[in-house]
């Protein structure tokens, strides 16, 4: 919703990433490059390709999330007991399909969705950005510490 946009209901894939490259399509901005998102409005417009995979991190990157029609792939990267109700087993894999609720499958019972949404979970860890890091300082690494992004 915005300025000059009418609600629309859209069953296209769509991630957090979208919505700056979209506000700022809204205000006449180009985005920055590089810039992983697309704007809301070219998908709407068909100026931008179907998305096929949505992803998202979750509870601190500490577990990253694959879409994909009915099917979700979710990867745990980190163990950790932080969450007690959901214990986090780094490399361990869960597959989700989507009904009339959430139900979680066993992956071998529905190999071809699983080996899907492995791969591409694989080809978005591994397609970084390119950017390149500042050195850190000491100020970083405590911060970063104390957020519990390094040990």
């Amino acid at each position: 919703r915005g300025p000059g946009v009418d609600p629309a209901v859209d069953d296209r894939l769509v991630e957090h990433v979208d919505v700056a490259p979209t506000i700022l399509e809204l205000l006449g901005l180009p985005p920055w490059q590089p810039m992983r998102g697309r704007s809301l409005l070219a998908q709407r417009e068909r100026r931008a390709p179907r998305r096929d995979f949505a992803f998202s991190e979750h509870m601190l990157g500490q577990a990253i999330a694959v879409r994909a029609g009915t099917w979700t792939a979710i990867l745990h990267r980190k163990t950790t007991s932080q969450f007690p109700s959901y214990p986090m087993r780094a490399g361990r894999r869960e597959l989700w399909r989507q009904a009339a609720h959430q139900i979680r499958v066993d992956p071998e019972l529905h190999p071809e969705p699983a080996r899907r949404l492995d791969r591409a979970l694989e080809e978005f860890m591994s397609d970084g950005l390119g950017l390149q890091a500042k050195p850190a300082i000491n100020q970083d690494r405590e911060s970063l510490r104390a957020l519990g992004y390094i040990e």
